[in-house]
């Protein structure tokens, strides 16, 4: 029986597979979508922690909260 190394890697390389990904436009429209959408997602605690400070309610933000996600659901 002879020993042979397996090669497992079909010649792709870590450069190779980054320059696949940038150039594939539908990768780079989900990457920039995601970014969009995750920097959207946390911009909504802070503005909402500014629209309730004037009223000093803490259960205020929570109802704030419940809107925004109910509207998401429902749009």
């Amino acid at each position: 029986m002879q020993n042979k190394k397996i090669d497992d890697t079909n010649g792709y390389t870590i450069g190779r597979s980054m320059k696949e990904m940038i150039t594939n436009k539908d990768f780079v429209l989900l990457f920039i979508t995601m970014n969009f959408v995750n920097g959207i997602y946390s911009a909504l605690p802070a503005m909402l922690s500014k629209l309730t400070e004037p009223f000093e309610d803490p259960d205020l933000g929570g109802y704030f909260a419940i809107a925004f996600l109910i509207t998401g659901i429902l749009l």
